[in-house]
């Protein structure tokens, strides 16, 4: 996944989806709706985003729908890009479930399952951001480095980290499946 070379089963990444914008007082939301294919079988996701006025809170919901008379196999995600400074600095680490894992630094690899926090902190700007799942996930981890030509050659420049979670369910004929993420920035 993170070498892009996978095969994207469904055309929700390429093609434009429905939107809806919403204001009910201090909470401003878009709902984002589509109905394309997973492997040729007739899918529906909706997502929902709301921010709320003076929060460093998103909240966001999805929904998935098979539309089809088959039963389907899924994976589900969605990908997060945090472009924060300092890749390899010890002071800006990720933390899985409260725990530094394996490598966690933001231009760090990893996959784990069964995860619902993820956190970067930031020791040196003193903030995080932190993805909250209500449902476990598989979570992919992973750097964005671009390649930049300097007095000594070639060398990889970190540009952001890729936080990734997604699950893998199978819905029959008509059948819903829902998750909910929530994103924070805390000093």
């Amino acid at each position: 996944f993170s070498r892009v070379k996978y095969r994207d089963l469904g055309d929700f990444t390429i093609q434009p989806y429905e939107f809806t914008p919403r204001r009910r007082g201090s909470e401003v939301s878009l709902a984002l709706r589509r109905q394309g294919k997973v492997d040729g079988f007739p899918v529906k996701v909706e997502k929902m985003v709301s921010l709320c006025a003076r929060q460093s809170i998103v909240n966001i919901t999805y929904e998935v729908v098979n539309l089809s008379r088959e039963e389907v196999a899924l994976r589900f995600g969605s990908e997060f890009n945090f472009s924060l400074l300092a890749g390899s600095s010890p002071d800006r680490y990720f933390e899985i479930e409260g725990v530094k894992p394996e490598n966690p630094f933001l231009s760090g690899f990893g996959s784990l399952e069964n995860v619902k926090t993820v956190k970067i902190v930031d020791e040196w700007k003193g903030f995080s951001v932190s993805l909250q799942a209500d449902k476990p996930a598989f979570l992919w981890r992973f750097p964005v480095e671009t390649v930049s030509q300097s007095e000594s050659g070639f060398e990889k420049i970190y540009q952001s980290s890729v936080v990734f979670p997604n699950w893998k369910f199978t819905l029959g004929p008509g059948e819903k499946w829902s998750t909910g993420i929530t994103l924070r920035i805390e000093e």
